[in-house]
């Protein structure tokens, strides 16, 4: 698979991000998942970014930004061969020393890594008529080839539970995410869970619109972005054929419908109609708006946020197991917090 520079490797399976979110949506009902061993450092964690929120390093009201930073394992791709077969091409069993660690993608640096993806949530926004400390506040280790956009829902209902559990007074008012993130499936979760999405759309956001032939036969949209005919009756909805395209269809093509008595060139056919503009729109934050370039250009604190794990050697280590790089990157999340607090106490 070849990608561009900057391009994200989307996720293996069709529909992935869509199933994990319902599927994350309907565990969170079911109220708080069992213990983990790695809570333990979720938890401290928690407790640290808590008490920066208490010396006035954080805001209670946090704008939060969810990225992923590709980590090199210390183990060879290819494992270690333990057969007698001459060559390297036998398709015989292998030892990997670090079985966790996959393959993936770094779209950052355009190349190929094999190791783990972090996902994790900075708080981007700073206290007023402060300087800004892009701190991060929660994160998740996964395999290298899990995409941001698979990962996000499990680690948004994570954080919440976390600090509503240390301090009610701390809460997510918006999110804050690049092209990776925008699924519709994620603008409707972010927003079911209290949350404001501010997502970027991978290219030039367009209005809804259909086809010239469907207008020229009379077919027009509503408020909501729902195709009428001339004959001013509701198209059927037939279901996304891809990412914000939705395909519609005359009533004539069902039995139990009336006929019409004035069928326009669109009968018995289907509309589609293109509306993967508007979600941009009707977010709390319009893409395009001068508060929507002001949110998203906090976005920055999170690769700051990250270029401490590259400056302090975090990701320098040659670990080869998870539980090693969960506990070395939670650690110095922690050591950034501190370090928040020494400058503005100097200050």
């Amino acid at each position: 698979l070849k990608l561009k520079t900057g391009q994200k490797m989307p996720p293996r399976r069709a529909g992935a991000v869509d199933r994990v979110t319902r599927r994350v949506a309907r565990e969170a009902q079911r109220g708080p998942r069992p213990t983990q061993p790695s809570d333990i450092w979720d938890q401290l964690l928690a407790t640290t970014a808590t008490a920066s929120v208490h010396r006035g390093v954080l805001p209670a009201a946090w704008h939060l930004a969810p990225d992923g930073s590709p980590i090199d394992s210390g183990a060879y791709s290819f494992g270690a061969k333990r057969c007698g077969c001459p060559g390297k091409s036998c398709h015989c069993q292998r030892w990997f020393s670090d079985p966790m660690a996959l393959l993936g993608w770094d779209s950052h640096r355009h190349r190929y890594f094999f190791g783990y993806m972090p996902l994790a949530m900075a708080v981007i926004n700073a206290m007023p008529d402060q300087s800004s400390h892009p701190l991060l506040v929660s994160l998740a280790l996964h395999p290298g080839n899990r995409n941001d956009a698979v990962a996000y829902p499990d680690l948004l209902v994570k954080t919440q539970a976390l600090y509503a559990a240390e301090d009610p007074a701390i809460r997510i008012t918006h999110m804050v995410g690049d092209a990776a993130f925008d699924a519709n499936a994620l603008w409707t979760f972010t927003r079911e869970r209290g949350v404001v999405p501010a997502f970027a759309p991978p290219g030039p956001v367009e209005p809804a619109h259909i086809s010239p032939a469907a207008r020229a036969a009379g077919i027009t949209l509503d408020d909501k972005n729902r195709p009428h005919c001339s004959a001013d009756r509701n198209l059927i909805g037939l279901g996304q054929k891809r990412l914000g395209v939705t395909v519609y269809a005359c009533p004539l093509r069902q039995r139990r419908h009336e006929s019409c008595d004035s069928p326009c060139a669109k009968a018995r056919q289907t509309v589609t109609v293109n509306d993967r503009g508007s979600r941009y729109a009707e977010s709390g934050v319009p893409y395009g708006t001068p508060a929507w370039t002001t949110l998203y250009a906090e976005r920055t604190g999170v690769e700051r946020a990250f270029s401490l794990w590259t400056q302090d050697g975090i990701k320098r280590a040659h670990h080869r197991r998870p539980y090693l790089w969960l506990a070395r990157l939670a650690m110095g999340a922690i050591v950034a917090h501190h370090q928040a607090w020494g400058r503005v106490a100097a200050a």
